[in-house]
């Protein structure tokens, strides 16, 4: 026959039993809920627009100072140093929108963060700010040109590095063939050309100059 004493200790481990298999229900779905979205770090470059496409020559890129760097809505934000540049912090990663002021400035664009640092250029003409991800907005795109499509204004150029690259043209690329300009008519299909381009924040290029 069972003591009273001995039930209350059976009853008694019963309940801790119970109390520590709760605990570590408990503890299972907290581990289990799914992790907040990551952080990212933004090193960047404030730098004056020109053309229909905000791109600029290699090399003559002028830096903005004084500007205000927001992720909008209501995010971090920092300004830019005498060089244009600019460190921020506490960014959400993915698909933001990024705010750019000063007394003459008011633009946005946006750009897809990663978790971890990134490294971004901004162009900024007029109210709008093309964005890239990447520390140079410039690229060196070299081989032979695969078709011309006057009508859209852009070539197909295959780049042993690149691959397969899509080039548009604006009013500001400069076109040149030895020393005389002329117009994208003049390039045809399987001649070679080297050109400068920018990229832009949906991954395609603009020219700012073909050779």
């Amino acid at each position: 026959m069972l003591t009273h004493s001995r039930l209350s200790r059976i009853g008694l481990t019963v309940i801790c039993g119970v109390a520590s298999l709760a605990l570590s229900v408990s503890c299972h779905n907290d581990n289990s809920s799914p992790t907040s979205p990551g952080m990212a770090t933004v090193n960047g470059t404030v730098i004056r627009g020109s053309g229909t496409f905000e791109a600029r020559p290699l090399g003559m890129e002028i830096p903005l100072s004084g500007v205000t760097v927001r992720v909008m809505p209501s995010g971090p934000s920092t300004q830019t140093d005498a060089s244009g540049n600019f460190s921020l912090s506490g960014a959400p990663a993915g698909n933001v929108e990024m705010e750019f002021t000063r007394a003459d400035i008011n633009a946005r664009g946006s750009v897809v963060l990663a978790s971890g640092s990134n490294s971004i250029t901004a162009s900024i003409a007029g109210g709008t700010a093309v964005i890239t991800p990447r520390g140079h907005a410039g690229e060196e795109i070299e081989g032979r040109v695969g078709f011309v499509n006057i009508g859209n204004g852009s070539l197909v150029v295959q780049d042993q590095r690149l691959g397969s690259v899509t080039v548009s043209v604006s009013v500001a690329t400069i076109i040149r063939k030895g020393n005389v300009s002329v117009s994208l008519s003049a390039i045809g299909s399987g001649m070679s050309v080297h050109v400068k381009a920018m990229l832009q924040s949906d991954g395609t290029y603009i020219a700012t100059e073909i050779l």
